[in-house]
């Protein structure tokens, strides 16, 4: 059965021209209905689309783990942020009209029948997908949307609202399932976690877990992190959609988009090669090829395809390494136990922060089939990555980035800004370029033709026009470079 959903549905997500991707003009409040067997397969398909495609793409410009290429400008924009209005207008539309719609749907059909593995499911996909939305904006349509034609211009919540309803929901979710008698069950058709409800319960702890943090730095809620750490009962392994094939149309979407039709954009940034090479770390072989013209791994300059002779050539670069059939990783147990690392740290207790730090590093270098012997050696005692207190919070900075480098760009962009890690540089990068001493390896670095000028960042992106030309609620634009709420 998930063989056959997953070929009616795939080939939505990857048709060969950027309009037959999504109709923007399709309202996000009163889609089509969905047939309800496909009612779950459905949005964890949108999810995985956007999150693995798009979004993956841009937000790998902005943590600078990539490049536009020399000679190539297809993607000049995100790599110089020259950020528009529309430029969410795809993401936005596809997930509020198909995934966000399609999970409301199934969370109140869930609710009314009594079943509570399924509602505890819908519950915890809408609140990674809407926390997305609300991460990348600052705020988002909550409280109103997803009513349909009773609300078809919903009002736009503040971010720390939608944060705290999120939340709320989650708590009532787990305990249902923690309170409703046996067996509990989740719908047919779960391609991500295949009808574990331990699994989606573990899940559902973690997005938990990772709202509490992000709204740590203006929130005072250590002891109700501390408390969820304390009962444990995350998710093992990694939260994945892996159902690709090496097939056209049924592939990874970044890869489709970006192998199959848009090649040789992408070209390694100076920042992650810079900082992998500079402590001699094993996963910078499986994140990225040696160039074409030599075998010596090599980054460009952010924001600078321009540079002349050997520079501008994009076979002096090295590039990505993206599988046909990657999977599109939502949540990694790396990132959950540096989230882990950090709370502890917060809490005092560093022995158990270092524990969790050391263990989502080996789970990093898992994850890229790599050996933990490895791992052990970067974080052992005088190792590069050896625990230091007095360096916590960098510390997890540096390896949450490096631990989402081709596995989720949009956590890493939203860590980058929210961590302040990797810090930028304060050499431009013509500076870096004539005398490499003036820099550290890891910095980020302002692109050398930014349409925001130097020392400036795109902390959000704008309110769609997708939501202004339908709703007259949707607010008044803010410059890019106004930092979401719990980056204040």
């Amino acid at each position: 059965m998930r063989k056959i959903i997953f070929a009616a549905i795939l080939p939505l997500f990857l048709l060969p021209a950027c309009d037959r991707w999504l109709d923007i003009n399709t309202d996000p409040n009163s889609p089509e209905s969905v047939p309800p067997e496909l009612s779950f397969a459905s949005p964890q398909l949108f999810v995985a689309a956007r999150v693995g495609g798009n979004i993956f793409n841009f937000a790998g410009f902005f943590a600078q783990y990539w490049t536009q290429a020399p000679t190539s400008e297809q993607y000049l924009k995100p790599d110089t942020y020259d950020v528009r209005n529309e430029f969410l207008d795809n993401d936005y539309t596809f997930l509020y009209a198909g995934a966000l719609m399609d999970l409301q749907q199934l969370e109140s059909a869930a609710a009314a029948s009594g079943d509570y593995g399924t509602l505890l499911a819908a519950v915890t996909l809408k609140a990674y997908t809407v926390q997305e939305l609300v991460d990348l904006m600052g705020m988002a349509p909550y409280s109103e949307a997803l009513r349909g034609i009773q609300k078809p211009m919903p009002a736009w919540d503040k971010g720390e609202d939608v944060y705290s309803a999120l939340i709320e929901e989650l708590t009532q979710a787990i305990a249902q399932v923690e309170a409703a008698p046996q067996p509990v069950r989740i719908t047919e058709n779960d391609l991500l976690l295949k009808g574990s409800v331990a699994q989606w319960a573990g899940f559902a702890r973690a997005v938990k877990l990772k709202l509490l943090m992000r709204e740590s730095g203006v929130k005072s809620n250590l002891p109700e992190v501390t408390a969820l750490i304390a009962e444990g009962k995350f998710f093992s392994g990694n939260v994945a959609f892996s159902a690709f094939a090496a097939e056209p149309g049924k592939d990874n979407p970044w890869y489709e988009t970006n192998i199959v039709r848009l090649s040789k954009n992408h070209s390694a940034a100076y920042p992650i090669i810079s900082y992998l090479s500079a402590n001699a770390d094993p996963r910078l072989d499986v994140l990225f090829y040696k160039p074409d013209r030599d075998s010596v791994y090599r980054g460009n300059f952010p924001g600078w395809r321009d540079q002349q002779g050997k520079d501008g050539d994009p076979t002096s670069y090295s590039t990505p390494k993206v599988a046909q059939t990657m999977p599109v990783y939502l949540y990694t147990q790396s990132e959950l136990q540096l989230f882990i690392a950090e709370a502890m740290h917060k809490a005092g207790d560093d022995a158990k922060a270092q524990k969790a730090y050391e263990a989502a590093i080996d789970s990093s270098f898992a994850l890229h089939g790599l050996s933990c012997a490895g791992a052990q050696a970067l974080y052992g005692a005088g190792g590069a990555y050896a625990w230091n207190p007095a360096k916590a919070i960098e510390q997890i900075g540096m390896q949450k980035w490096v631990a989402l480098c081709m596995v989720n760009h949009a956590e890493a962009y939203n860590e980058v800004r929210r961590l302040g890690y990797p810090k930028f540089s304060t050499a431009t990068a013509e500076a870096i370029k004539s005398n490499p001493a003036a820099y550290t390896s890891g910095d980020l670095i302002y692109p050398k033709n930014s349409a925001l000028g130097f020392g400036h960042y795109v902390n959000s992106l704008p309110y769609p026009v997708a939501s202004s030309k339908l709703n007259s609620n949707t607010p008044t634009a803010l410059p890019i470079t106004a930092k979401v709420w719990w980056n204040r």
